[in-house]
């Protein structure tokens, strides 16, 4: 398989009001792996004279010296990149007379636009469809042990917090939560943005033993 291959796979669209025949399939990435700094600073080295410190030092000053810029309302351009901008976002009203106006603005994310130059290169690449990531579910008897690690220093739980514990999703999590829930394991608290979660009856006596 030559390197530059990426793997997808076929998704539906969420369903809408409007959808009379049928979904519409999407394209999705499927990532083998992460790449950070260190692993760029490594391959680096070989095509220069600098060292892999020298290069880390580089990128870590161009992250504080882009930061810089985009602060300062610039718009940066990196050459064989691209450009890189500010998202704004803030919460729209209307004033006495009808006109529009705005409170809260604040950056809600960073805008990148590729150059010509580096999309040509992307996009020389060759695709293959997958039928996407495996992802190991958790058995109860792990839901368990991470439960009981959990509640030895803790007195209860939310679904973010249960989700980061297995390495599930947070949809997943709310699954996995309403199920001990059924199973007396664990005991609902709270509504909306404040639910938690404590031990119950049959969660106590098993954390006890």
């Amino acid at each position: 398989m030559s390197n530059n291959t990426i793997d997808y796979t076929l998704k539906l669209r969420p369903e809408r009001a409007s959808d009379k025949k049928q979904r519409r399939v999407y394209s999705s990435p499927v990532f083998r792996e992460k790449v950070d700094s260190k692993d760029i600073a490594s391959e680096l080295v070989s095509s220069t004279t600098l060292t892999e410190t020298d290069i880390i030092a580089v990128l870590t000053g161009l992250s504080e010296r882009l930061a810089s810029h985009l602060r300062s309302g610039e718009l940066v351009t990196l050459e064989g990149i691209g450009s890189f901008g500010v998202r704004l976002k803030s919460e729209q009203g209307t004033d006495r007379k009808g006109r529009l106006t705005t409170k809260d603005t604040r950056v809600s994310g960073i805008l990148f636009r590729p150059s010509e130059e580096f999309l040509t290169k992307v996009r020389d690449v060759h695709f293959r469809l997958t039928a996407g990531p495996r992802i190991k579910m958790p058995d109860d008897e792990e839901i368990l042990q991470k439960l009981n690690e959990h509640f030895a220093t803790k007195d209860f739980i939310t679904c973010p917090v249960l989700a980061d514990k297995l390495s599930v999703s947070k949809r997943r999590s709310y699954q996995i939560a309403a199920r001990l829930v059924e199973q007396g394991i664990l005991s609902r608290r709270g509504r909306g943005s404040t639910t938690h979660y404590v031990l119950g009856e049959k969660g106590s006596s098993a954390h006890t033993h």
